[in-house]
């Protein structure tokens, strides 16, 4: 198994509208394409001082295949769709992990 990890940082004024925009637009958006396995979004309890506040975008993939589907495929539109409305407001980074 495989997990794409999308960690996102957003000001701590806009925790609950983004926290919302991701359940309410983000993860429909993810689920409809039926490339990852599952798909969960976490908040980080580990505080960063950085005046932000963490979310972890969480994909599951049973096989690598169907990541690098995911990831050449659907990524650009993904971050196009956060881009419509948080374009400037927002950073991530991402990690691919493998279960052992």
């Amino acid at each position: 198994m495989y997990i794409y990890n999308i960690t996102l940082s957003v000001e701590e004024q806009n925790e609950v509208e983004f926290s919302q925009f991701l359940k309410s637009t983000i993860i429909p958006f993810i689920k409809n394409e039926n490339l990852a396995d599952k798909t969960i979004i976490l908040k980080l309890l580990t505080e960063v001082d950085n005046g932000a506040i963490n979310f972890a975008l969480q994909n599951e993939f049973k096989d690598v295949e169907k990541f690098f589907e995911f990831e050449t495929s659907f990524l650009p539109k993904l971050f196009s769709k956060i881009d419509i409305t948080y374009s400037g407001k927002y950073l991530y980074f991402s990690t691919l992990l493998e279960e052992i």
